[in-house]
């Protein structure tokens, strides 16, 4: 799964609005409802509100935090990386990763738990 996926499935699973765009007529409008006479602002515009998980693995744990199971969630994470798990809660090697890895567990967990 490419980063972009992995960011927009995240999103999905976690109900946050991702942000596409289409062009509809003289103007660009967004999945949000943004309309936009250019095409570069319109880009910018969803490149800007889009959140990036993979880059900012700590953003995955702001969302799973308030989700109901997330003590689940560490019980499933613990299970996978039981040797980096020691000590700590959620293993630093994902808090450091900047390819999706944390990302990519919580959206195997959420679609493996009916969060989707």
């Amino acid at each position: 799964m490419k980063i972009e996926q992995i960011n927009r499935r995240f999103a999905e699973l976690s109900e946050i609005c991702w942000h596409v765009y289409q062009e509809q007529g003289m103007l660009y409008r967004c999945s949000c409802g943004a309309t936009r006479e250019c095409e570069s602002s319109i880009i910018e515009h969803c490149d800007k509100n889009n959140p990036d998980f993979c880059a900012h693995p700590e953003l995955v744990l702001e969302v799973m935090m308030p989700m109901e199971g997330f003590g689940d969630y560490l019980a499933y994470l613990c299970a996978t990386n039981y040797n980096q798990c020691l000590g700590a809660l959620v293993p630093v090697e994902y808090m450091r990763d900047k390819t999706g890895k944390f990302a990519l567990l919580a959206i195997k967990w959420m679609e493996e738990n009916d969060h989707a």
